[in-house]
Order: structure tokens, then sequence, then C-alpha cells
């Protein structure tokens, strides 16, 4: 399998990869669809959906292979200058 994590979520809670590894199958988080455990197994079923001639979300695929997915919240996503600053500022 392969765990994918955005650049932009530098700290992920404790607990967090090990419940993801453990799936039967894919599994992601509701929240940050990035963070999530695929199967290698549904390397040709990605292949063919980055083919295709539309968005490639990965929420899109998920739905596609029918992956579970998870809540998980606290999980700082950087997408802006001030969600760094925010976060340096809560000591993270």
């Amino acid at each position: 399998a392969v765990i994918s994590v955005g650049c932009d979520t530098p700290q992920l809670p404790a607990g967090l990869i090990e419940r993801l590894a453990v799936a039967d199958g894919p599994l992601y988080l509701a929240t940050l669809p990035i963070i999530g455990c695929w199967p290698t197994v549904l390397a040709p079923d990605l292949d063919a959906f980055l083919a295709e001639d539309r968005k490639h979300a990965v929420r899109a695929w998920a739905d596609r292979v029918g992956a579970g997915r998870i809540q998980w919240d606290g999980i700082a996503n950087i997408n802006h200058p001030a969600d760094l600053a925010a976060l340096r500022q809560a000591g993270g």
C-alpha cells in the first residue's frame, strides 16, 4: 500500500498513519482526502482515472474505488501564510 500525505499538512497526529495502514482497503480522511492509504492493486485504475479528460480530485477517485473515509479532526492544513503563523503561534 501507499500512504499519501500533502506537503501542506506538516504535523500528523500520533496514530493516524497506523490507523490508515491497518485498513482492509483504501481509506482516507474525510476532511483532507489527500491523506490516505491506497492498496497498490489500485494503480491501474488510478492510471486510467488520470488519463481521463476530467477534474482529477482525490475524492472523486476515492469514490470510484469505494474507499472508506474516517474523521480525524485537528490536523493543520497550511494553505496561506496566515495558516502557518497560526500554527507557529499555537506552538506547532
